[in-house]
C-alpha cells in the first residue's frame, strides 16, 4: 500500500490510508520512507508530515489568532498534494478534528493522499468526535505486525554493522528474545554500549534504565 501511494497511485486504495501498529514496528520509518520516494518521483510535490498533537496547536493559532494566520492554514492544507498525520491515538479536541474532517473530504475531492497512522484502530479511539470516526472508518487500513524472531535478529545485526560494530549472532539472537521493540531509544542504547564493548547483560540494563528515564519524562 505505502509502495503504491509513494508512486501516486490512488486506483487500489481508499484515501486516507491508517496505519496501526505498536510502538517501535516502523510507522514513522515507513511513512518518511514513502514521502521522500513521493518527493523524487514528484519534486513539485507539496507534502505535509504533522503529528496529531501539534495539529491541534496550529489549529488553535489559526482559529484564534489574526486573519493572516488562518488564511495561511488554509492555504497551506488546500494545496497539500499529500498529507501525512502521526499519532491519531493522540487526537483530541472536537474542533480540531472536525476540521480535519473537512481536511479529509477536501483532499479526497482533488485526490490528494493522506496517510494517517495510529497505535490502536480507528473504532477502538474513543477520543474521536462522531463525525471524524465515521469518515476515517471508510479509510483502508494496514497493520504493521511484529517482526518473526529470524527478521528481529537481522534487524539488530543490521543495526550493529550501521554502528560499524560486529554483533555475534548469539548476541543478536539474546537480542531478538529479549528486546521486543526495536525504537529509536534501544538504537541509541547499543551504540553506548557497543561503544564501551560491553556485554549484552549490560545492554539489557542500560536499555532498562533508559525506558525508566523515558517514562519519568512523559509522566
Amino acid at each position: 500500500a505505502a509502495r503504491k501511494l509513494a508512486e501516486w497511485n490512488l486506483t487500489e486504495w481508499n484515501n486516507p490510508l491508517v496505519i496501526v501498529g505498536n510502538t517501535g514496528l516502523g510507522k514513522s520509518h515507513l511513512i518518511h520512507a514513502l514521502a521522500h520516494k513521493a518527493w523524487e518521483l514528484k519534486p513539485s510535490s507539496r507534502v505535509i508530515y504533522i503529528d496529531a498533537r501539534d495539529y491541534v496547536h496550529e489549529y488553535r493559532d489559526a482559529m484564534f489568532g489574526d486573519m493572516p494566520a488562518k488564511q495561511k492554514y488554509e492555504k497551506k492544507y488546500a494545496e497539500a498534494d499529500m498529507i501525512l498525520f502521526e499519532s491519531l491515538h493522540l487526537f483530541r479536541g472536537p474542533g480540531s478534528q472536525s476540521q480535519f474532517a473537512f481536511v479529509l473530504d477536501q483532499a479526497e475531492k482533488r485526490k490528494a493522499i493522506v496517510i494517517v497512522t495510529s497505535l490502536q484502530p480507528v473504532i477502538s479511539l474513543e477520543s474521536l468526535n462522531e463525525e471524524l470516526r465515521s469518515r476515517l472508518q471508510k479509510a483502508d487500513f494496514a497493520r504493521i505486525e511484529k517482526p518473526d524472531p529470524d527478521l528481529m535478529v537481522h534487524i539488530a545485526l543490521s543495526k550493529a554493522n550501521r554502528l560499524g560494530f560486529l554483533l555475534p549472532l548469539t548476541d543478536a539472537q539474546m537480542l531478538a528474545d529479549k528486546v521486543t521493540l526495536f525504537n529509536p531509544e534501544v538504537a541509541e542504547v547499543m551504540g553506548m554500549v557497543f561503544a564501551e564493548g560491553a556485554g549484552m547483560e549490560k545492554y539489557l540494563e542500560l536499555a532498562r534504565q533508559r525506558r525508566e528515564s523515558l517514562q519519568g519524562q512523559q509522566q
